[in-house]
């Protein structure tokens, strides 16, 4: 018998032959190997190479012999390593990450280059979270923004500060599904509560792939 291990490869017979006992019972043992492996009483290897093709593939009770290992999925978070000074007036003030706490891909976040830009590696469904902390002033409003490539805004909060003598923590979430590759999201922050106001230096981006 040759299978599992190997292929039947029967000689060839010509008419008027004498069939010997050994031809019939070496079919028989080709044919009841394949069968008792189709209803699973002998284990092997399967390997699947070059351009096929499989429609369906069912596995019930399959172990692997080695653990198959995935690439760990795209994540950051990135700081800006120091205080941010934010002036007044409406304007929106883009933050540059200049330190990384974890970066699973070099390639989405440089802190040399566009360092306010987190730039997915791969095509797929994203989610942004982004937290400050002003410094306190009780005038005004605080904005923190979360946008896209387009500048279009994906997520945001707008808060107004109490006259607590405390600095104003705002965090925002955002999801953002990439269909090509190319595009980015920064985190924007504005302010008209002083001249100018600071960003302690623990705030903070993440970026996630689902």
């Amino acid at each position: 018998m040759g299978y599992p291990t190997s292929v039947f490869a029967p000689a060839s017979r010509s008419n008027g032959q004498t069939i010997d006992a050994a031809h019939t019972n070496d079919l028989q043992d080709e044919v009841a190997a394949v069968e008792n492996a189709l209803l699973g009483t002998i284990t092997h290897s399967v390997n699947i190479t070059g351009a096929s093709t499989l429609a369906t593939l069912q596995c019930a009770g399959s172990t692997f012999s080695v653990r198959p290992v995935t690439p760990p999925p795209e994540a950051l978070r990135v700081t800006i390593d120091s205080t941010l000074a934010v002036a007044s007036g409406g304007t929106s003030t883009g933050i540059n990450w200049l330190a990384s706490a974890y970066l699973t891909n070099s390639s989405m976040h440089s802190t040399g280059t566009n360092s306010s830009r987190l730039t997915p590696q791969s095509t797929g469904v994203y989610v942004i979270t982004a937290e400050v902390r002003f410094t306190f002033n009780s005038s005004g409003y605080r904005r923190i923004q979360i946008r896209d490539s387009s500048q279009g805004v994906i997520g945001g909060v707008l808060g107004f500060p109490s006259t607590v003598d405390a600095g104003m923590v705002m965090q925002a979430s955002a999801y953002k599904r990439f269909d090509e590759l190319g595009g980015y999201v920064m985190v924007a922050v504005e302010q008209d509560g002083a001249s100018t106001l600071s960003l302690s230096n623990d705030a903070w981006v993440e970026m996630h792939k689902l």
